[in-house]
């Protein structure tokens, strides 16, 4: 797990607010609150051209279980609308968690997921539930994900048994 830029930015942030001061902070994490709402309803439409856009850096990398990282615009879009063609998706997650410094800053939280069939939405196809990892950075004046990590609590199923010899 590639976690280095988060260890330096935890370490670079510490337990303070580093060289930004409160309105700042207050200011970066009101941002990325709103970000937070707007692309959870995104999710939900399958907007995969809209988040990409508005949550991510073009440069951004996804971390999700059981899946490659996703590196960069075009590899985000592509395991999104993979995703969105699974179903509909019911993200729903929660900072309870922040830090900014400079043009830096992470949120951490839980998170619920549920994948339901986009013919009857009562059947729920998948479920998953977790904490996340977010970094960002500010650039141009917007802040972006460039980092998105998140970590399932949900078992992994077990391995299938094995073959019978012939």
């Amino acid at each position: 797990m590639r976690i280095a830029p988060l260890v330096l930015l935890v370490a670079a942030t510490g337990c303070s607010q580093g060289g930004s001061s409160v309105a700042d902070s207050a200011g970066a994490k009101e941002a990325i609150a709103a970000m937070d709402t707007k692309v959870q309803l995104q999710f939900a439409a399958g907007q995969s051209d809209s988040i990409v856009a508005g949550y991510y850096a073009s440069d951004a990398i996804v971390f999700n279980a059981n899946a490659p990282a996703a590196s960069g615009s075009a590899a985000i879009k592509a395991a999104l609308d993979d995703e969105f063609k699974a179903g509909t998706m019911r993200l729903a997650f929660h900072m309870t968690s922040f830090r900014v410094a400079d043009s830096l800053a992470f949120s951490a939280g839980p998170f619920t997921l549920e994948i339901r069939d986009k013919k009857d939405s009562s059947k729920v196809l998948m479920s998953d539930h977790g904490n996340y990892v977010t970094t960002f950075v500010k650039r141009n004046g917007q802040w972006r994900s460039l980092h998105d990590i998140a970590v399932s609590e949900v078992p992994a199923a077990p391995p299938p048994p094995p073959a019978k010899k012939k």
